[in-house]
């Protein structure tokens, strides 16, 4: 049986390595606003799936759930999934692949740039106390298949860790510039 990192990185397998200058563009614009975000219940991290690691994590990953964030870039996903709750990993793992393969199978190459995906789970705080998070991700580069490979991701406390459905849902941004939800789980 595959452990969860294992999992995670069958379900975002690319074949191309995103870094270097392409990644250090989005990198100075996200310190920028990281600097003028105020703290509040929600956190951004630059996910590059290429390489398996966070390019960037904002203040307020260490401020709302008080973890460490030079451990969260050196450990990448195999960190953060530890602190997922052990009931949500495995579905939040079953809904990512059902996302990913929806988009392979079913979106345009073109549409790929337009997407929003929504997800949802528990993640234990510094105290050991789980809290929920809404997750908003927005690709922001693709390999040569048109896999979403870097994305900014925007993470939101909306409680405590009662259980909630884990849900994943796609939207596109449509010709009339609103976002329509084209898969919902």
């Amino acid at each position: 049986m595959k452990n969860s990192i294992d999992l995670y990185e069958e379900i975002f397998i690319s074949n191309k390595e995103f870094k270097g200058e392409i990644v250090e563009k989005h990198i100075k614009k996200y310190i920028e606003i990281d600097n003028i975000y105020p703290q509040n219940q929600s956190f951004f991290i630059v996910i590059n799936t290429s390489r398996k690691c966070y390019e960037f994590i904002s203040q307020n990953f260490h401020t709302i759930l008080g973890h460490d964030i030079g451990l969260m870039k050196r450990m990448g996903p195999k960190y953060f999934l530890s602190l997922f709750h052990p009931d949500d990993l495995p579905l939040w793992l079953n809904v990512s692949k059902e996302l990913m393969d929806y988009i392979s199978d079913q979106v345009s190459l073109e549409d790929r740039k337009k997407l929003l995906f929504t997800y949802n789970f528990r993640i234990k705080n510094a105290r050991g106390n789980y809290q929920n998070i809404l997750a908003h991700l927005t690709p922001i580069e693709f390999d040569t298949f048109g896999t979403p490979v870097m994305a900014i991701s925007h993470y939101t406390i909306v409680g405590e860790g009662v259980y909630k459905p884990i849900i994943g849902a796609i939207k596109v941004l449509n010709n009339k510039n609103v976002y329509e939800t084209i898969f919902y789980k």
